[in-house]
Parts: structure tokens; C-alpha cells; sequence
């Protein structure tokens, strides 16, 4: 998840959501049921205790996934998200995990559309927040490509740690002016 803003202000919304997601995950195993939830506190918590200036309308972009080994799906929701990536090195393709729904808090009632992707043993999976694909000298679109590009490339190289190589490429392209958050995973 990434708030919209910075500061105490975004600090606040995200550990207001850390607290809920425990309880919700334990209980709850669909990802649409659990961005409704966190849409519906999030809507209600600002919604009843407005905020004055700057941040008038809080919300926050997430991707909720639920990955099962067993019979080698995601089933996911993406909230306003950067489209998350799948690759198998065995093909030429990257999978984005792009549908879903507005960001969370914006409105009252969300219109979900959950996706299910099946994927092969030793695809990779990438999911990273919007200071990857933000910078104040390139558009969002050239530097997702060249995001995209980088990850087919350093996926198909053994042993190496995906991580570092798309934040290194990153850097090199162009300042970095927001936070990055990025996870990687080689699916079994």
C-alpha cells in the first residue's frame, strides 16, 4: 500500500490500516472482500473526522494478493496500484497484475473486478510502489518500460538479486523524488 501525501498525516492512515489488516487477514481470504473492508474504514474513519487543508481527500493505493502454491494462482485486487509483474523466464512476457478498483477512500462504494492469474513454478513476481515509475525528468510510461525491460532481463540471469539490479538500473535513469517500496518472489 502507499498513502497519497507525506508526513504525520500519511503516517497516521498507515498505521490506522496496519492495525486492521491482522485481524482481516486471519478472517478473510478474498481480496475483494478485503479492499471493501478497508475502503469501508478508511471512507468512515475520514469520512466523520474530515481533514482541513492540504489533505482534504486521504486514500491509499494497495495491491491485496492471495497466492496459492498449491494450485499456483494469484487472486488479486489492485487499488489504484502500479500494476504489479509477473514473469516466467521461460517466456518473453510480463504479466501485469493491473485490475481492480479506484484507490481506497475515495468514495463509498468501490466497483471491484478481481482478477485470478495462474503461473508456472520459478515465475518471478515484482510489486513496488509509484517512486519506481516517478520522476520529475521522465514520464511515468518510459520509465515503467524501462522497468519492465530490466526485470525480463535480470530474471532470466541465475542468482542474481532482482531487487537490486531494477534499483540500481532505476537510479541510473533519472533522480528519485518519492519513497520506493519493492518485493520480489520467486513463485513455487
Amino acid at each position: 500500500m502507499d498513502v497519497n501525501g507525506h508526513g504525520i498525516h500519511a503516517a497516521l492512515i498507515s498505521m490506522s490500516m496496519r492495525s486492521l489488516l491482522p485481524g482481516l487477514l486471519r478472517k478473510v481470504k478474498d481480496p475483494t472482500t478485503i479492499i471493501e473492508e478497508l475502503n469501508r474504514h478508511m471512507y468512515k474513519l475520514f469520512k466523520e473526522n474530515p481533514i482541513k487543508g492540504l489533505y482534504n481527500f486521504p486514500y491509499f493505493t494497495a495491491i491485496v494478493a492471495i497466492l496459492d502454491t498449491n494450485e499456483k494462482y494469484i487472486s488479486y485486487v489492485n487499488a489504484g496500484h502500479p500494476p504489479g509483474m509477473i514473469y516466467p523466464p521461460d517466456t518473453n512476457t510480463v504479466q501485469l497484475l493491473s485490475e481492480g478498483c479506484m484507490p481506497i477512500g475515495l468514495v463509498e462504494k468501490l466497483t471491484i473486478k478481481k482478477e485470478t492469474i495462474h503461473y508456472k513454478t520459478g515465475a518471478n513476481l515484482l510489486l513496488y510502489t509509484d517512486g519506481l515509475i516517478e520522476a520529475p525528468t521522465k514520464s511515468e510510461m518510459i520509465l515503467f518500460n524501462q522497468i519492465k525491460k530490466r526485470f525480463k532481463q535480470v530474471c532470466k540471469v541465475p542468482n542474481k538479486n532482482v531487487l537490486v539490479q531494477i534499483l540500481i538500473h532505476r537510479m541510473a535513469h533519472s533522480e528519485i523524488t518519492d519513497d520506493i517500496c519493492l518485493i520480489h518472489s520467486f513463485l513455487k
